[in-house]
């Protein structure tokens, strides 16, 4: 079921303090966000656009660090219906012409070192007319590149969709997302920045492994990335 609001300070934050109130993969949607966070404690804040957040409560022994890339599968599945050049960048951007369009969150909450609830939460630009300061050559909206303006609810509705298509297949072994990830890997071959072993490191992206990992070509090695800051060397950050 997908939960209405007319303003929250963030989906993600509302879901899992209220979880108890919800069902398993209720979606918390926001007309207005006014607090919202993106990866590394980055500001988000969303008014036109899709703020949603999909709650999991039920059944949660799995990999769960797996979420983000079933979720920037699903939003893919979706942008690339409006607009062309859609990629993905490990872990959870969707990157529209090298900006990026979509950001997505994973949280959880833990009581007493339980697991009792994962949100998943996702920001996509729909109708933003301009970004401003340093979200201007980083950022894009459907707006911006159609010049047509989209009805969110429909987005939300899609994105939904789409997600437990994907996250069924995957309960079921099934890991559609996969091939998604690293067909559509926006990171290939790109030289990026990164953290390796408490030190600033410089390497080519060579591929996605089946767990997810980055992996990167580095001082005559193959290292794979689970956790940390990636960032390209001269382009998107």
């Amino acid at each position: 079921m997908i939960r209405v609001f007319n303003e929250l300070e963030s989906t993600n934050t509302y879901g899992l303090d209220e979880y108890q109130h919800f069902n398993n993969l209720d979606v918390i949607y926001a007309l207005k966000q006014t607090k919202g966070r993106g990866r590394l404690g980055r500001s988000w804040v969303s008014e036109d656009s899709v703020a949603m957040s999909i709650l999991l409560k039920d059944d949660l022994n799995f990999d769960i660090s797996l979420l983000s890339f079933i979720a920037a599968s699903s939003v893919f599945n979706i942008v690339k219906k409006h607009t062309k050049n859609v990629s993905i960048k490990w872990p959870n951007d969707i990157i529209v012409n090298d900006k990026k369009i979509c950001g997505i969150l994973c949280q959880s909450r833990f009581e007493n070192d339980t697991l009792n609830a994962l949100v998943v939460g996702i920001g996509l630009n729909t109708n933003n007319k301009e970004f401003f300061d340093e979200l201007n050559d980083k950022a894009t909206s459907l707006y911006i590149l159609n010049n047509t303006y989209y009805n969110n609810i429909d987005f939300v509705k899609e994105i939904y969709e789409e997600f437990i298509s994907l996250y069924s297949d995957f309960r079921n072994g099934i890991n559609t997302y996969y091939d998604i990830i690293i067909n559509n890997n926006y990171l290939l071959n790109k030289e990026v920045t990164f953290i390796y072993q408490n030190k600033e490191c410089v390497g080519k992206v060579i591929g996605i492994d089946k767990n997810c990992k980055l992996i990167i070509s580095y001082d005559e090695k193959e290292i794979a990335l689970t956790t940390g800051e990636v960032l390209l060397k001269n382009a998107y950050k």
